[in-house]
C-alpha cells in the first residue's frame, strides 16, 4: 500500500535512515565517538591486514629460523590506531563519516593517505572500492563498460564508482591532481547531488529524491545512504599535476596530512628504532630536520626552488630502518656507502643540484658520520653493495624459496635471508671466470656487476620492487643493464618477460586484454604480462 501523505512519507524515510542497515557485530569507541559496527554483506570487499610477510619467511617445520633476519620491510598494511597521529586523523574522518560528508586528504606522495583510508574502512567494517586516477581515466571507466556475452547480448558492467554508490561502499579516489578536466563535471555531480546518468539508461539519484517519487521506476536507482568518498591528492605545486578545481574542492571536508607524522608513523609500523642501530638514529634526525626545514618555508617560490633540497619520500625512514635492521652497517661506513644508501631511500637526490647535495653533505658531516662522497665507484675493486655487502651463495630451500647468503668486506659474520624464487633451475653461483650458457651470452662478471647484482638481491630480500636507472652519460652506455636483469632472474629461477614501454601504452595493455569467444561474446582476461604478475 502506497502512503500518499507527504509528512508521513518523510517520517518513514527518517526512521529508515536512523535504523541500522545490518546486524550490529560490535561497538567502536574512537576518542569521544561511539559507533555501532555493522556486518558486511560482501566480506571479500573488506580490507585485511595481511601485512607484507610472504609465506616463505617461515620455515617448513613451522618455526622461524634463528639465523634468519625477517623484517616486515613495508610496514603494516593497516595503520596502528594507538599512534597519536593516526588516532587524530581517524577521529576527524569518523566525524565526517557520521555527518554524511566526504573527505579530501591532501598528502605528499606516498602510501600513508591510502593506508589511512583503508584503516578507517577496516575499523568500521566498510566495504570499499578503489580507483587510481590518471590521464587515461575517462567517463567510461567511472560509469559503465560494455561486454557482449553469450547469445550476442550486450551487457553493461558497473565501474567501482557505480558499485560504491549502489551498495553503500567507501569509494577511494587517489591521484586527483592527475585527473583530466573532462571527468570533473561527472565527479562533481556524484559528490554534490549523488547523481549519475548511466549508459544502460538507468539513473542514480539522491536517496531523498528517490523517496519522493510517486512510483518506483526501475530506471531510477537510489544512491545508498552509507555511500562515502575519500579523495587523495598531492599539493600542486610543488608536485606536478593540475591545481584543484574550486567547485570540486568545495564538495569535501579537507584535511592536510602532516608529512613528518606520516614519515614517523610508517617507520614505527615496522619495529622499534633501537633495532636499527646508531646509524639509523643519526640519519633519522637529519631526515626529520630536513623535513621540518622544508615545512617551515611559507614562500611557494622557495619551495619549488631548484637549489632547495627535495623533501624525503614518506617511505624514507621505513626503508632506512629496514636496511639497517636486515643488513647491519659497519661501524664506520665509507663516504660512498653513505651516498648510495641515501640514493636508495631518496632517488630524487640523483637529480638534485650541487647546492642541495652540499647542504645534505654538511648536515651528515656535522652529525659525526663523516663526509658524503660520490655514489659511484671510487676504484674498480670497491664493493658497491649496500654497506659493502657481497652475495656469497644462493641455494634453493624449497620450490618457492631460496636462501641467499651475504658477507661484508672485512667482517666474519654472514647474513642469511630467505627470499622467494621461481621454479626453474638456478644458474650456478658464484660465477667461475667467463660463463658460457646456452641461454645467456658469454660475459665476465666484474666487481661492478657483482655489486649491482648484490644490490638487486638485497632489495629482493627486503621484499621491494626494483627500479634500476642506469647512467645517462653516452660514454657509459652498454648492454649490462639488460644482462644484469637477466642474470638476476636466472640465479633465482625466475621466468623473465621484457616489456618495452612507450608513451602511448596504457594499463590495459599491461595486465588485461579483450578476448573474443566463440559466438562473438567478449570477455576480459589476464594479458601476457598480467599472468606473470
Amino acid at each position: 500500500m502506497t502512503n500518499n501523505n507527504p509528512p508521513q512519507r518523510r517520517l518513514a524515510r527518517l526512521l529508515s535512515e536512523l535504523a541500522p542497515s545490518g546486524n550490529v557485530i560490535g561497538t567502536l569507541r574512537l576518542g569521544n565517538i561511539t559507533y555501532d559496527v555493522l556486518e558486511s554483506l560482501t566480506p571479500s570487499r573488506l580490507p585485511s591486514n595481511s601485512g607484507w610477510r610472504w609465506s616463505g619467511q617461515l620455515e617448513v617445520a613451522g618455526h622461524e629460523d634463528p639465523n634468519e633476519r625477517n623484517v616486515n620491510s613495508r610496514g603494516s598494511y593497516l595503520l596502528d590506531v594507538r599512534d597519536p597521529v593516526n588516532l587524530d586523523n581517524l577521529h576527524f574522518m569518523l566525524q565526517k563519516y557520521l555527518l554524511g560528508q566526504d573527505v579530501f586528504l591532501l598528502s605528499h606522495p606516498g602510501p600513508y593517505a591510502r593506508r589511512l583510508a583503508l584503516t578507517l574502512a577496516s575499523l568500521l567494517n566498510l566495504e570499499y572500492e578503489y580507483i587510481a586516477l590518471h590521464r587515461d581515466v575517462g567517463e567510461t571507466e567511472l560509469k559503465q563498460g560494455r561486454e557482449i556475452r553469450g547469445g550476442g547480448n550486450l551487457f553493461y558492467v558497473d565501474s567501482p564508482a557505480v558499485n560504491a554508490a549502489k551498495y553503500g561502499r567507501l569509494l577511494i579516489l587517489e591521484g586527483i591532481e592527475k585527473a583530466e578536466r573532462g571527468i570533473m563535471p561527472l565527479l562533481n555531480n556524484l559528490l554534490e547531488n549523488r547523481e549519475m546518468n548511466l549508459d544502460d539508461g538507468t539513473h542514480i539519484i539522491h536517496p531523498h529524491r528517490y523517496a519522493l517519487l510517486e512510483s518506483n521506476d526501475e530506471k531510477f536507482i537510489p544512491a545508498h545512504k552509507n555511500f562515502r568518498v575519500i579523495a587523495i591528492a598531492a599539493p600542486v605545486p610543488p608536485y606536478p599535476g593540475y591545481p584543484l578545481d574550486p567547485p570540486f574542492r568545495s564538495r569535501f571536508q579537507a584535511r592536510f596530512v602532516d608529512p613528518v607524522g606520516a614519515l614517523l608513523t610508517l617507520a614505527d609500523s615496522m619495529s622499534t628504532p633501537e633495532d636499527a642501530g646508531p646509524l639509523f638514529l643519526k640519519l633519522r634526525d637529519i631526515i626529520l630536520a630536513t623535513q621540518y626545514s622544508i615545512e617551515s618555508r611559507h614562500d611557494s617560490l622557495d619551495i619549488v626552488s631548484k637549489s632547495a633540497l627535495p623533501a624525503f619520500p614518506q617511505t624514507a625512514l621505513l626503508k632506512l630502518q629496514a636496511i639497517c635492521t636486515k643488513f647491519p652497517p659497519p661501524p664506520s661506513p665509507t663516504t660512498g656507502q653513505l651516498a648510495r644508501l641515501l640514493l636508495t631511500i631518496h632517488p630524487r637526490l640523483i637529480h638534485a643540484p650541487f647546492q642541495a647535495w652540499a647542504l645534505l653533505s654538511r648536515q651528515i658531516e656535522e652529525s659525526g658520520l663523516g663526509e658524503l662522497g660520490s655514489p659511484f665507484m671510487a676504484s674498480s675493486d670497491e664493493q658497491i653493495g649496500l654497506f659493502g655487502y657481497q652475495v656469497k651463495a644462493i641455494e634453493r630451500e624449497s620450490e618457492t624459496t631460496a636462501r641467499v647468503t651475504f658477507v661484508i668486506e672485512g667482517g666474519s659474520n654472514s647474513i642469511s635471508c630467505l627470499v622467494p624464487c621461481g621454479p626453474k633451475p638456478f644458474k650456478p653461483f658464484p660465477f667461475n671466470g667467463i660463463n658460457k650458457d646456452k641461454n645467456l651470452d658469454s660475459f665476465h662478471a666484474t666487481p661492478r656487476f657483482i655489486g649491482l647484482l648484490t644490490c638487486f638481491l638485497q632489495a629482493h630480500a627486503l621484499g621491494w620492487d626494483i627500479s634500476y636507472v642506469p647512467p645517462a652519460v653516452p660514454s657509459t652506455s652498454s648492454a649490462s643493464t639488460s644482462m644484469l636483469v637477466k642474470v638476476f632472474g636466472q640465479v633465482l629461477g625466475y621466468d623473465t618477460e621484457v616489456v618495452h614501454m612507450y608513451k602511448e601504452i596504457g594499463g590495459r595493455e599491461l595486465v588485461m586484454r579483450r578476448k573474443i569467444l566463440e559466438g562473438g561474446a567478449t570477455t576480459c582476461t589476464a594479458g601476457k604480462h598480467g599472468v606473470y604478475a
